[in-house]
């Protein structure tokens, strides 16, 4: 019975498309499924793979893996390094500074049309490069006039927007909004609605 329970919940997401109904909000979905119709998944044809170790591809706690092709993108704390299929360590595109290239901290990294986007909260600005570690340009990630607080977290939201998660603006009397729309320039358009930041406390954005 347990078994069943567990694998009805991870084909859930696989059937949302063909029951779900948009709400009013941009900001979420409303989903009907009918467990009866779930079907089993063949985990059975996963497989592990082992990841090469050596000084310059030593992992500690992941925050997240992204894929783009043959390639495998793992973010560990402050750095990203890349590996193939097989788990063979190709390189690593980190670059912590100040420089046109270089990142203060990494905020959040996500994936947009097969280009890797590294968000730097401290600067402002999304570095994007292509999944052969080659720099490509930077982006600034601009807040809206209308709205003081600036995106902690990124990630992408549909076609041409994407969700933040904002920082505490801290500001006395100002509340400041928990989550935000952005459009293709990273510019704020819409706010969610009842939900505030009371503190700096930090939650990731899946």
């Amino acid at each position: 019975m347990s078994k069943n329970i567990m694998l009805t919940l991870c084909i859930t997401a696989l059937l949302y498309s063909c029951t779900a109904t948009k709400s009013s909000s941009d900001f979420s979905n409303e989903i009907f499924v009918d467990v009866e119709q779930s079907v089993e998944l063949p985990l059975q044809r996963g497989r592990i793979i082992s990841l090469e170790t050596s000084d310059s591809s030593l992992l500690y706690d992941i925050v997240s893996i992204d894929q783009v092709k043959d390639k495998y993108f793992i973010r560990s704390r402050n750095k990203i390094l890349t590996f193939d299929t097989e788990g063979n360590y190709l390189y690593n595109i980190s670059g912590i500074g100040q420089g046109n290239k270089e990142y203060v901290n990494l905020s959040s990294f996500f994936i947009k049309n097969e280009e890797l986007c590294i968000y730097d909260f401290n600067q402002g600005r999304v570095l994007v490069f292509a999944p052969s570690g080659r720099y490509l340009r930077t982006e600034k990630a601009v807040k809206n006039s209308d709205v003081e607080c600036v995106p902690q977290l990124i990630r992408p939201y549909g076609k041409n927007k994407y969700i933040a998660k904002n920082s505490f603006n801290g500001t006395p009397g100002y509340v400041t909004p928990a989550l935000s729309l952005l459009d293709e320039k990273y510019t704020i358009t819409q706010t969610l609605e009842g939900h505030s930041l009371h503190t700096g406390f930090l939650y990731q954005i899946l």
